[in-house]
């Protein structure tokens, strides 16, 4: 009897042995960020980024979804989710479908993830696309340091209380990063230089909105000034459409000095 109570407690231990589905933890959306880089360019940032994991045909598999209006579609069927240190990696292969003007070619890709309270991150590449495609997102919102800092090139419209509409060309603009501050510099041959310590700024739908005040140096035949400024405007992720809008209200009943990025526009592409 004691024989066949031990064979009956066996079978019934192996009948309730039950194997846990990782796929479960890791399915859901993702919103976030992206970097992009390949053998042309490095570092080009996308926000308002999105990732859709649902579940895959067996256990600890996942399909994955990646739609962007700038790198096309990411489809990947059946990535294997394994358990990592306090999270889930995940890897696969699939087919990355981009192109331009129209014409939407299909590539072998291939597919990383790790889902982790946080600091979910993943990687989608192509050797096949532009020397070797990367595309890196992390979830959440992307931060000013990756985006504010650096050299902005372009040209200025000024308008005072005693002329309108006079434009200068090459014009730079630096934004610094240090100690968390985000520091403005602008210097040019026609209106001197202009110096912003702190700016402030706020960011929704991929635009950063800055502001802050700060002081100027101007002047003519030596004799230079210091007159109080502030500066308004605008920084896209990409980097696309950068604005600023320096106003020295002392200056000429009211100087306003506005930058647009590229180069300045010819006369018949005003007319």
């Amino acid at each position: 009897m004691l024989a066949v109570l031990m064979v009956t407690t066996a079978c019934s231990d192996k009948d309730e042995v039950v194997t846990d589905n990782l796929s479960k933890y890791v399915i859901g959306n993702y919103e976030g960020y992206t970097s992009a880089s390949c053998a042309y360019f490095s570092g080009m940032m996308n926000a308002e980024q999105k990732i859709i994991v649902t579940e895959g045909s067996g256990d600890n598999k996942v399909d994955i979804q990646y739609a962007s209006p700038t790198w096309g579609t990411v489809t990947a069927t059946d990535a294997t989710v394994l358990e990592s240190e306090g999270g889930y990696i995940i890897s696969g292969t699939g087919v990355w479908s981009m192109g331009h003007n129209g014409s939407v070619s299909d590539y072998d890709c291939t597919v990383t993830g790790n889902v982790k309270s946080g600091e979910t991150q993943f990687v989608f590449s192509s050797p096949s696309v532009m020397g070797g495609l990367k595309v890196e997102f992390t979830e959440g919102e992307i931060p000013a340091s990756l985006v504010l800092p650096g050299v902005y090139k372009g040209w200025t419209d000024a308008s005072c209380a005693y002329f309108q509409g006079m434009t200068a060309d090459n014009q730079e603009i630096t934004i610094s990063y240090k100690d968390s501050m985000y520091s403005v510099y602008y210097e040019s041959d026609t209106w001197g230089t202009f110096a912003i310590e702190d700016i402030k700024f706020s960011y929704a739908e991929g635009v950063f909105t800055i502001s802050g005040d700060g002081n100027c140096k101007m002047g003519m035949d030596g004799n230079i000034k210091d007159y109080p400024c502030t500066l308004s405007g605008s920084i896209d992720v990409e980097k696309s459409a950068p604005s600023f809008i320096f106003s020295v209200p002392a200056v000429m009943g009211g100087l306003t000095i506005t930058f647009s990025p590229g180069n300045l526009p010819s006369e018949s592409e005003n007319e």
